[in-house]
C-alpha cells in the first residue's frame, strides 16, 4: 500500500540517482457532516422558529456520514463542538458505535472501534437545539465546528485524519430549509 518513487539523469558517461522516496496510501476514508430541519422525505425533523429568532430555541437533526473503501479501518473517533448557544438534545442513533457528549467540553463524539472495506458507509443522527443571542440577530448561526474523524488505517499503520466544514443555520443542503 505505498508508491515508491525514485529518479536519474543522465550527466554524460554519469547517472546521477536519487534515493527512493516511499509515499503510503492510506484509506480513503470521507467524512461529510449536515444539518436538517426536514429531512430528504420532506418530514420534519426539526422544531422551533425557522428562521430561528433571537431567545427562542430552534431544534435540528445533524447526521454524520462516513464512506470507506479503500483499507480497514479502526479505532474511528469523529468529533465536533457545540457553540455556546448550542444545547445537547441526547437524541442519537449510529449504525454502529456510540455517540456520547461532553458538557464541560461541548464536544460531541462518535466512536467505532472497527470498520471493514465490507462496510463502505456508516451513519449517526443527532439532535441539537440552538438558541440565538442578541448578537446573532440578522446572521447565520453557528450550529457546529468543524467535525474530524480519525482513525487508524489497518494496512499501513497510520493514522490520519479528515474533517468536515461546520455547519451553519443556513441549512445549504436541506432545500426545503435552505435560506430561511
Amino acid at each position: 500500500p505505498f508508491i515508491e518513487i525514485s529518479g536519474a539523469i543522465n550527466y554524460g558517461e554519469t547517472v546521477l540517482r536519487t534515493p527512493p522516496l516511499k509515499l503510503i496510501v492510506v484509506s480513503d476514508l470521507r467524512l461529510t457532516a449536515q444539518a436538517r430541519y426536514f429531512n430528504v422525505d420532506r418530514s420534519q425533523v426539526g422544531s422551533g422558529p425557522l428562521p430561528p429568532r433571537v431567545n427562542e430555541e430552534t431544534k435540528y437533526r445533524v447526521r454524520f456520514h462516513l464512506k470507506n473503501t479503500f483499507h480497514d479501518l479502526s479505532n474511528i473517533v469523529v468529533t465536533a463542538n457545540l457553540p455556546e448557544q448550542g444545547h445537547w438534545l441526547g437524541i442519537a442513533e449510529t449504525t454502529s458505535g456510540k455517540i456520547t457528549f461532553n458538557e464541560t467540553a461541548r464536544e460531541i463524539r462518535w466512536e467505532i472501534p472497527r470498520l471493514p472495506v465490507t462496510v463502505t458507509d456508516l451513519d449517526a443522527n443527532f439532535d441539537i437545539g440552538i438558541t440565538p443571542q442578541e448578537a446573532d440577530r440578522n446572521k447565520l448561526v453557528l450550529l457546529l465546528g468543524i467535525a474530524r474523524a480519525e482513525a487508524l488505517d489497518t494496512i499501513t499503520q497510520v493514522t490520519f485524519s479528515t474533517d468536515a466544514p461546520s455547519l451553519s443555520s443556513s441549512l445549504d443542503l436541506d432545500p426545503l430549509a435552505k435560506g430561511k
